[in-house]
């Protein structure tokens, strides 16, 4: 679940940053919007993936013991 949580922390911040270096700081209510859109959403669609990865990471660090 927190691979999931920083997939959407990470996608915010970034579309954040990009709208107030476009936007010169000023914080139109696009960038805001879209901020919201993204907190919702990312978490939604890259649930799957965050499955996918997770599942990948415990069988690399702990694989099962052979017979």
């Amino acid at each position: 679940m927190w691979i999931n949580t920083w997939f959407g922390i990470v996608a915010v911040v970034a579309w954040i940053v990009t709208g107030m270096i476009v936007t010169a700081g000023e914080g139109p209510p696009w960038v805001t919007a879209g901020a919201i859109a993204l907190a919702i959403g990312v978490p939604l669609v890259g649930n799957r993936y965050a499955k996918g990865l997770m599942l990948r990471l415990l069988y690399r660090f702990d694989p099962p013991e052979s017979a």
